[in-house]
């Protein structure tokens, strides 16, 4: 049986706070990464070097907000879930940067979904992030 993203929502119970901070900081996050190309070479040049990373950092801060959202976390299917809401966000980022003057890469979007698992593993397997996220209220 297959549990819908939006069925997994439903039935999680949602932190305004930190749902207001996952969007707030996605709407920063797409306005910062289509930032044209040439801005980003003469402005912020020793931030290019360091790209990948940049994404994995990015896209972890994501998924944890996303997750900081949902008082219940205790699932599988609800973690998959945040990948796949991180999976769309990046394809929708790197698809939409050629009309910024930027360049779409395959690699950038797989260092998303990399920053995601990491975060999630990472929050997993955490002591301190057990509690909240495993109780079974």
């Amino acid at each position: 049986m297959t549990i819908s993203s939006a069925k997994l929502a439903t039935k999680a119970k949602v932190n305004k706070f930190w749902l207001s901070a996952a969007i707030c900081y996605t709407i920063v996050l797409l306005i910062a990464t289509h930032i044209p190309q040439k801005v980003m070479d003469n402005e912020f040049k020793e931030l290019t070097d360091w790209d990948k990373l940049l994404h994995i950092g990015a896209y972890a801060v994501l998924a944890t907000l996303i997750l900081f959202s949902l008082k219940k976390y205790n699932s599988m299917k609800l973690a998959m879930a945040i990948i796949a809401i991180i999976a769309f966000v990046g394809a929708i980022d790197e698809l939409t940067q050629p009309y910024f003057g930027r360049s779409c890469h395959l690699d950038d979007w797989l260092a998303d979904l990399a920053g995601a698992f990491l975060a999630l593993l990472f929050l997993n397997k955490s002591s301190y992030f057990k509690f909240p996220f495993r109780h079974n209220q």
